[in-house]
């Protein structure tokens, strides 16, 4: 199972931004403004780690923070 940090680090690594500004109460939508590259990190982060999203739990997904949930969830199954 992975950790939070790893996923934080992996998401940072992504978006080309610091990994401090990956925090938990970040909505998404602040912290990715191209739609495109929220897609890509969402794809990515399900290569990486080894799950898979439905469209029904993404849209449940606002902060960082419940991103690293729904992983660390899809993980534990």
């Amino acid at each position: 199972m992975t950790d939070d940090k790893t996923v934080r680090m992996k998401m940072a690594e992504i978006l080309h931004t610091p990994v401090e500004t990956v925090q938990d109460t970040m909505r998404l939508t602040d912290l990715v403004t191209d739609s495109i590259l929220l897609v890509h990190m969402v794809i990515e982060l399900q290569e990486v780690f080894g799950v898979r999203f439905v469209h029904e739990e993404m849209q449940e997904v606002k902060t960082v923070g419940d991103l690293l949930a729904l992983v660390a969830c899809k993980q534990s199954r």
